[in-house]
């Protein structure tokens, strides 16, 4: 069964200051193919608490996958005392206040530039399947992909995905509230691609999700087992049970949720 690799950090290069909820750093790990960049994600145990953040982020990037959506090899990375020992005073207090357990971490994609808010539809489309993008969004319940921030990357001619740590926004009601049609706003009508997708014309919607429909037909949600498995075993308190019965209970009711993203658009 997949897992993600882990890995030991052995240096600091900088920290990301803009653009990002949390203010991740940049650094070195030690892979097979030697030192390699990645961006670690420095959340408080208050977070992962709150956020379930390190399972939210690692679910989104590996179903992003299932969906043929672009993502970052992610990892988990261990803060080794060698590594502790030689970082600032400021960095240092950032761990004091940071989770203990394995960061959740991804590899830098050097070069890359996020994607505006105001791109182009024409543009936009060349580079992602924008409908399958906004389904994917909705069916993780991730409202962080937005006009605004879009938390997209362009690199290579493609865009990447990143920043999962809002998705998986789910309830007790959340079922219930689908049963009745209704959908929280904040996941769809702000979302980056909603502009786009409403404007245009009937016979192209038409054939919205359609790739969408089949990617979720041949989910296998039993392929999370592992991830799951991983992160209990370094301490994480994940919602299994909550987030695996969401995510079978949408899979089976796909015609139904294709159908209510539909009317979002109309």
């Amino acid at each position: 069964m997949p897992v993600l690799p882990e890995f030991e950090a052995i240096s600091f290069i900088r920290i990301f200051e803009r653009g990002a909820h949390t203010k991740p750093w940049l650094i070195e790990v030690l892979t097979d193919q030697g030192p390699t960049p990645y961006v670690a994600k420095i959340y408080t145990a208050a977070q992962n608490t709150e956020r379930n953040s390190v399972t939210a982020e690692i679910l989104g990037n590996t179903l992003a996958k299932e969906f043929d959506l672009k993502v970052p090899q992610a990892a988990l990375i261990h803060f080794p005392v060698d590594f502790i020992m030689v970082l600032n005073s400021h960095c240092q207090m950032t761990l004091d206040l940071a989770d203990e357990r394995p960061k959740f971490g991804s590899e830098y994609l050097d070069g890359s530039i996020e994607v505006p808010s105001d791109i182009q539809k024409s543009t936009f489309k060349r580079h992602i399947d924008l409908d399958t993008l906004f389904a994917f969004d909705n069916f993780i319940r991730n409202a962080d992909r937005g006009q605004v921030k879009t938390n997209l990357l362009l690199h290579k001619k493609k865009a990447w995905l990143i920043d999962h740590e809002m998705a998986f926004d789910i309830t007790a009601n959340t079922n219930d509230e689908f049963n009745n049609l209704q959908w929280e706003e904040r996941f769809w009508r702000y979302h980056l691609c909603y502009n786009h997708l409403k404007k245009a014309s009937k016979s192209t919607k038409s054939s919205y999700f359609e790739t969408f429909s089949e990617y979720l037909r041949l989910l296998n949600i039993g392929s999370l087992t592992s991830y799951f498995n991983q992160l209990e075993s370094c301490g994480y308190i994940t919602k299994r049970k909550e987030i695996l019965a969401y995510l079978e209970y949408h899979k089976q009711n796909s015609c139904k949720f294709v159908n209510l993203l539909k009317t979002f658009l109309k």
